[in-house]
């Protein structure tokens, strides 16, 4: 017994008389098309004051959670995101009227056909698997006419490859990531254009954005964006990137920006992301991205961020105007140069993550560094720019260098901000006697002075696991709550009553297995590539220092072979004690970690987290980052203690 009122094509001048004329009780359209009634409700706020909306319907492309939550706020009305296609007459998936649950950013739950997600060979995955999305049911057509090529390809086994990835969350609704073909491929890495233009939409002065990929000469793709100022809004390209870069991982961030009156759509309205690189003239060979001319340093700090950049690189002669990114630079590598930016002493200690994003050569880090400089050395550096998020304070192990963590904080995203201590013996010219308990000290008061934390997430390493846990008991000792402690494949050592004894097992059954595992090389068993890869890299980096005309950063203070041993002395003469509250242990594979002993220092409870990675590579190969960051986000997860382990 309902009508439907058709228009003649989208008027976002006109959509509001068509409701006054016609009194609908809801109305579909296009992300874009709501983007337009917004900025009309903007110009106008009155426009929506009467209107009586019982819900709004989005389809045909994925609704930015933000353009959602803006829509409900304006109209009163529930917002439903659907899924649709043709080639299933139409609709696929909806998310469920009020008082059911709508998921902002998933296109809700099966609605009529039946939907899973396949891998590459056509087997479906489990729940939270990222894959394509299929469909099977009545509704599902039978195939493309006379095109047995297409068919063979659209179809796995009776379902219906929609060409878009996504995953099944633990409730059955579909989060869609974008459509395959879309997806930017930036040296290796994978980047959904969705969650780029979701984070451009949060900026204040953006109205539309389009994230898309656009050719390079040496990733293969990199990352652009094309973006829709609101009416009397003003911000640079720059400032865009400045504000995706505290979001988004490195690798994400558009390397370029293009503010435009209008975006470019097809006949639907739908934001056209194929081929948009060709319409606004972007291509490899140009101007803003393109290595130029070589052109030698001009300052003593452009000669000390020109051999930085190659120490980093390894791959030759960086003048003052090449391009990081250009000349090979990935997110890792980015990581690791504003590490060593941060602890340079003609740096600044505070430069963010986000700092090649916007001056990415050495001239143009040079200048910016100039206005940024800083005391230097800090005891505790923040790896992702501070948000007020619930941070997490990580006790290096080894060294105490903090280098090998900024991948790590990009991998755990905005929610956790990563921060990491650095030892103080790095600046001194002669390493000195170290103590766990003055450690401790140090780092604890570097929280106290950043300013009040609650609860307190402390994780150490390795052979900082004495170091976290005496921090634990002097926070602990002040009166503030540390929830949880993590251990990472903690080292053994000797507990308070048997030191002894601890010792003498920790030698004899730990590192006799560690020895023989070492022996038989499955400590180190990488996937086929990688250990000739790094010794590869590791033989060019020393082949380039030594041949290079210019000398790189030299510090005065001691060798990291000396600092790690120091540390490990400290741990060695250290006397663990039982800590007050749980402990959270993450685990690698056959990483000498005895339940035994970790047991005794938790009787308020130990959890025992296994992450499927070896310790050498946890933090620098292939997926093993990944990994060990879903394994953190576990370990700080709330969750019930296990009072005893099988086998202590």
């Amino acid at each position: 017994g309902a009508g439907v009122a058709c228009t003649p094509g989208f008027h976002p001048q006109r959509f509001f008389s068509w409701v006054d004329e016609l009194a609908p009780t809801w109305y579909s359209a296009v992300p874009t098309m709501h983007q337009a009634i917004l900025t009309r409700v903007r110009e106008e706020p009155t426009l929506a004051a009467g209107v009586r909306f019982r819900c709004i319907r989005s389809s045909s492309a994925s609704l930015p959670p933000a353009v959602g939550a803006e829509l409900e706020a304006v109209f009163r009305a529930p917002v439903i995101e659907a899924y649709g296609m043709t080639e299933a007459a139409h609709q696929m998936a909806s998310n469920p009227l009020p008082p059911r649950v709508r998921k902002p950013g998933s296109v809700g739950l099966p609605a009529g056909p039946e939907i899973a997600v396949l891998d590459e060979q056509g087997q479906r995955l489990p729940t939270g698997g990222v894959g394509e999305a299929a469909v099977r049911g009545p509704t599902v057509f039978a195939g493309y006419a006379a095109n047995a090529a297409a068919n063979a390809t659209a179809f796995s086994d009776g379902w219906f490859r929609t060409g878009d990835e996504g995953f099944l969350d633990e409730d059955g609704y579909l989060v869609l990531r974008g459509r395959l073909k879309e997806l930017i491929n930036r040296g290796g890495e994978k980047i959904s254009p969705l969650e780029v233009d979701n984070v451009l939409l949060q900026h204040p002065a953006v109205a539309e954005a389009v994230c898309f990929g656009f050719a390079h000469p040496l990733l293969g793709e990199d990352v652009g964006a094309a973006i829709v100022l609101r009416p009397g809004a003003d911000a640079s390209p720059e400032e865009i990137q400045e504000f995706a870069a505290g979001l988004l991982a490195d690798f994400k961030v558009p390397r370029l920006v293009r503010v435009v009156t209008e975006i470019p759509k097809g006949s639907t309205g739908k934001l056209r992301r194929i081929g948009l690189a060709e319409l606004l003239g972007i291509d490899a060979t140009d101007a803003a991205l393109a290595v130029g001319t070589y052109e030698p340093p001009r300052t003593d700090l452009e000669r000390e961020l020109v051999a930085m950049f190659q120490d980093v690189l390894a791959n030759g002669p960086v003048g003052r105007n090449d391009n990081f990114f250009s000349a090979g630079g990935d997110s890792i590598l980015a990581a690791e140069l504003v590490t060593r930016l941060r602890l340079c002493a003609l740096c600044a200690p505070d430069a963010p993550l986000a700092t090649l994003v916007w001056a990415p050569t050495p001239a143009l880090l040079g200048a910016w560094l100039e206005h940024r400089r800083d005391e230097p050395s800090p005891v505790l550096i923040p790896l992702r720019e501070p948000s007020g998020r619930a941070p997490l304070f990580l006790v290096p192990g080894g060294n105490g260098d903090v280098v090998p963590f900024v991948g790590l904080a990009e991998l755990l995203g905005p929610e956790h901000v990563l921060y990491a201590f650095r030892a103080r013996a790095l600046d001194e010219p002669v390493p000195r006697r170290l103590d766990v308990e003055d450690l401790a000290a140090e780092y604890v008061d570097a929280i106290n002075a950043l300013g009040p934390q609650e609860p307190i997430i402390l994780a150490g390493i390795c052979s900082s696991a004495p170091i976290a846990l005496e921090m634990a008991r002097l926070l602990q000792e002040a009166g503030r709550e540390v929830s949880p402690l993590i251990l990472i494949d903690p080292l053994p050592g000797a507990w308070e009553g048997q030191p002894h004894l601890a010792a003498t097992v920790a030698r004899s059954r730990v590192w006799a297995r560690l020895h023989r595992e070492m022996r038989q090389g499955r400590l180190y068993q990488l996937r086929q590539g990688h250990v000739v890869h790094t010794v590869a890299a590791a033989v060019r980096r020393r082949v380039w220092r030594r041949l290079s005309p210019v000398a790189t950063v030299q510090t005065s203070g001691p060798s990291r072979t000396d600092v790690e041993r120091a540390m490990d002395d400290a741990r060695r003469r250290h006397v663990y004690r039982p800590h007050r509250g749980a402990i959270v242990v993450v685990h690698s594979r056959r990483f000498p970690t005895p339940k035994r002993l970790w047991v005794r220092l938790a009787p308020d409870g130990l959890r025992w987290i296994e992450a499927p990675v070896s310790h050498p590579t946890m933090l620098s190969v292939g997926e093993a980052p990944a990994i060990l960051a879903d394994a953190l986000r576990e370990a700080i997860r709330p969750a019930v203690p296990i009072h005893g382990v099988p086998g202590a």
